[in-house]
């Protein structure tokens, strides 16, 4: 039980249940069984809940992510739209031949689900990048679900705890759910927990299995692809064989490809693909006069690459590509930036977030601040922080996009100390403030940030703000006021004010005293 409660670690302060008794549970038209109500329970996760699973009485699932967005196992979710052509072995194999660490089970619904087990805990966006990039050699289209799918877990608004998710079942609930053998056998729990142990992944080991994977991509392909998409490096391989259907989307995101490379010839690279990377009569449809009509279509319409369209789609590797010179974030409308070298600031009451954005020039780098995890995650605000930082404002991007950046940017998280006593709670507790209330609010004043809607640019007052409630006697008043100077004035607009009112009286509800006394 210790052991795998070790492994199947994460979010301990709820967990997922599959009510198949709740009062909306219906009957599967298909299977002709019970399908059960999937749901939360806000309670913490203790060694019984988990024998419950295990004896096959109440099945549960986790949220492999944890408060500090790190995870102990990852998981490919492979459901296949039809179960009949359904064939395990198809996955099985390919994890023998490329000697990958992942474990697969059996899923609920018949499906397999494909478990990655860290010796640590690590970043969550890290293992999404890291099996995301997997995704091609299973032949699995890059929406197939991944866990953890959240690697930030956020609070709510209104009651300021934690959301936790979205949630996987997990394995060896009673007789079901069991794991296989690359042969096809089934694991007894006892003989799966020494599996587990054997196939524990170091951190370091992800970035050799993601390289010796992408040399594998890169072998016997020209050098022109070396800077570009992972998928047309790929597929540069097969476009030569007569029953390939793709070569116009193939020649289509070459086209993108090799406009963004090559400015100043790029015509005549896309006139030679059809020879170079084509055979016989497939190669001779391409003429001079198909080409022409082909790269004014492309020129029109062109919105940068399509990945979403089959072959592209069986062969990205999303985490690789948009680290590339050439890759998909730099084939958008717009030239999107790297942002690389997270840093999140461990300040109490609540962490804060700063990042490096490259600017335009491809050279010059900024620093972003981001004051919550709210702030860094929504696209709105860590656009207008950059602008602000930076001098530009990147394009707006799509949510996988947008998924896959962030996903590569808390792939380089580090957790940083602030110096000792700069952080407004110690500098309070030193003077004997010892408890204070906070908000996220929005004000209105005199200064001004920019920001975009619907592509428009425009000015506003109202800015985020934090806003601390205290209340001490009065011979703290001056020392509280001198140590949040100490510790929020940097010199410039922004550092907000401090307002000091009188507090008529002060009641301690559950003794009913009254007086200075009751903030002790």
């Amino acid at each position: 039980m210790d052991r795998y409660i070790e492994f199947f670690n994460g979010y301990r302060s709820a967990y997922g249940v599959a009510d198949f008794n709740h009062q909306d549970s219906r009957i599967d038209s298909e299977t002709g069984k019970k399908k059960p109500v999937y749901r939360w329970n806000f309670e913490e996760l203790t060694p019984e809940i988990y024998q419950q699973h295990l004896d096959g009485k109440l099945s549960i699932g986790i949220q492999p992510c944890t408060e500090d967005s790190e995870v102990k196992f990852g998981v490919i979710d492979i459901d296949p739209k039809d179960y009949a052509d359904f064939n395990k072995k198809d996955y099985l194999d390919v994890i023998q031949q490329y000697d990958l660490p992942l474990l697969p089970v059996e899923s609920k619904s018949g499906g397999l689900h494909l478990f990655l087990f860290m010796e640590k805990f690590t970043n969550a966006s890290l293992i999404r990048s890291f099996l995301t990039n997997l995704l091609s050699l299973f032949g699995l289209k890059q929406d197939t679900e991944i866990f953890p799918k959240q690697t930030q877990l956020t609070k709510d608004s209104e009651t300021g705890q934690l959301r936790p998710g979205q949630f996987i079942n997990l394995p060896y609930f009673g007789e079901e759910r069991k794991a296989l053998n690359v042969d096809g056998t089934k694991f007894t729990l006892d003989q799966f927990i020494q599996v587990i142990g054997a196939n524990l992944v170091a951190k370091e080991r992800l970035k050799e299995i993601t390289e010796e994977m992408e040399a594998k991509t890169m072998e016997g392909v020209d050098e022109e692809f070396v800077d570009g998409p992972p998928c047309l490096a790929a597929i540069s391989k097969i476009a030569n064989r007569p029953d390939f259907d793709g070569k116009d989307r193939f020649m289509y995101n070459y086209h993108v490809m090799v406009k963004l490379k090559y400015p100043d010839n790029w015509e005549q690279k896309v006139k030679n693909a059809p020879v170079k990377y084509f055979t016989g009569a497939d190669a001779n449809a391409w003429d001079d006069k198909k080409l022409s009509a082909k790269t004014k279509s492309w020129n029109r319409g062109s919105k940068g690459y399509k990945c979403n369209e089959s072959p592209l789609s069986e062969h990205c590797k999303k985490g690789i590509c948009v680290k590339k010179k050439f890759g998909v974030l730099r084939g958008t409308k717009g030239s999107y930036p790297e942002l690389k070298n997270l840093k999140k600031i461990d300040l109490d009451p609540e962490p804060e977030y700063e990042f490096d954005v490259t600017k335009p020039d491809g050279i010059s780098t900024a620093t972003v601040h981001c004051r919550t995890v709210e702030h860094l995650n929504d696209q709105r605000k860590r656009r207008n922080a950059i602008s602000k930082a930076a001098g530009f404002f990147p394009p707006l991007i799509k949510g996988e996009e947008e998924q896959t950046v962030m996903d590569a940017l808390y792939a380089t998280q580090k957790v940083v100390q602030p110096p000792v006593g700069t952080s407004p709670k110690e500098k309070l507790h030193d003077v004997g403030v010892t408890f204070f209330s906070y908000w996220d609010v929005t004000g209105i004043g005199n200064e001004k940030i920019g920001r975009v809607y619907r592509g428009v640019s425009y000015s506003t007052s109202a800015i985020e703000r934090r806003m601390l409630s205290i209340v001490v006697n009065e011979d703290f008043v001056e020392p509280a006021v001198q140590a949040i100077i100490e510790a929020g004035g940097t010199g410039h607009i922004g550092d907000g004010k401090i307002f000091v009112l009188p507090v008529e009286e002060a009641y301690r509800i559950r003794t009913g005293e009254k007086g200075g006394d009751t903030l002790n």
